[in-house]
């Protein structure tokens, strides 16, 4: 039962990253936080997914890899915008308007 539902699950998985590729020409995607951090069975039905959808040449070379940050890569990802604002926050908050 389980498989099963991390079968189905990755191929949905795949599909939404599938359409966010072919819109915005992505070639990798990054996965983090808890879903890094699941089992191989994911990522398999993940990948499985990724080659069934992608109609357009391109999108066959999208890679998805684990985040090395696992769970704490959102996290670390939020903590840098006030850090480094120049390289992650976008212009509205660098300079909001009043």
């Amino acid at each position: 039962m389980a498989s099963l539902l991390f079968a189905e699950g990755g191929r949905a998985l795949a599909a939404a990253l599938t359409s966010l590729c072919a819109a915005c020409h992505l070639d990798l995607i990054v996965v983090g936080d808890g879903v890094a951090e699941a089992e191989t069975l994911l990522f398999d039905a993940v990948d499985a997914g990724m080659r069934e959808f992608a109609g357009l040449p391109f999108l066959r070379r999208v890679t998805v890899r684990r985040a090395r940050l696992g769970a704490d890569a959102g996290l670390v990802g939020t903590a840098a915008v006030p850090h480094v604002p120049q390289r992650y926050a976008t212009a509205a908050v660098l300079s909001p308007s009043v």
